[in-house]
């Protein structure tokens, strides 16, 4: 049988290359689909950190008390690193709490019905381990450190941007077998409001 033509070669490509048409484009990294339901372990690795510290963080802790009483104390809060630092409202300096995030955390992410179709179906939780430590002179006490995870809460999609998050959640983990009594907050990301338009003034006759 006599050996094909290295004229033809390029022809039979260009022919095959049409049937199968264009190649599919790159799949969209940040893009959510409708069902999506994940709990992921990850590292806190710095681009993580650089959006957790554009974050500042408004609400109250609740420091227990006698009789199964709590104080609430309003507090704001920021991060420097892995650590946040919770201080009275108004008083930067007098530090009320510090939590320390462990190395690694959990991302929870499920497909949000209320905004399905839209880009950033997602909820999502970034659940922090780490350390509570009550360290300010005005606090009602002084416990030891003590275990706590700090949930930090939004809706968006894949990647995360410091404008997905709104809400966060801070409580105790217990010691298996000991009660679940301790430092708990609760609060918003208190993101700044967008800059007011500038004023326009009709023009003069």
């Amino acid at each position: 049988m006599p050996g094909m033509s290295p004229f033809r070669i390029p022809v039979l490509l260009c022919l095959l290359s049409a049937l199968a048409g264009p190649l599919p484009a790159a799949a969209c990294v940040c893009c959510a689909g409708g069902g999506e339901w994940s709990e992921t372990p990850k590292k806190l690795d710095q681009a993580t950190i650089e959006v957790l510290q554009h974050l500042p963080l408004a609400g109250r802790l609740m420091f227990p008390g006698a009789n199964n009483t709590e104080q609430s104390l309003a507090i704001a809060g920021r991060f420097d690193g892995a650590t946040v630092v919770f201080t009275l409202e108004g008083d930067s300096k007098e530090a009320v709490a510090r939590f320390v995030a462990q190395a690694d955390y959990e991302s929870f992410m499920s497909d949000d019905g209320n905004r399905r179709g839209v880009e950033g179906a997602l909820y999502k939780e970034l659940r922090l381990s780490g350390t509570l430590e009550v360290t300010g002179t005005k606090a009602p006490q002084r416990p030891k450190a003590a275990r706590a995870m700090l949930v930090l809460q939004g809706r968006g999609n894949h990647c995360l941007k410091p404008d997905d998050l709104d809400h966060w959640t801070l409580r105790p983990l217990p010691r298996r077998g000991t009660a679940s009594r301790g430092v708990r907050g609760y609060g918003d990301v208190a993101h700044p409001s967008p800059p007011a338009p500038p004023e326009t003034k009709p023009p003069t006759p």
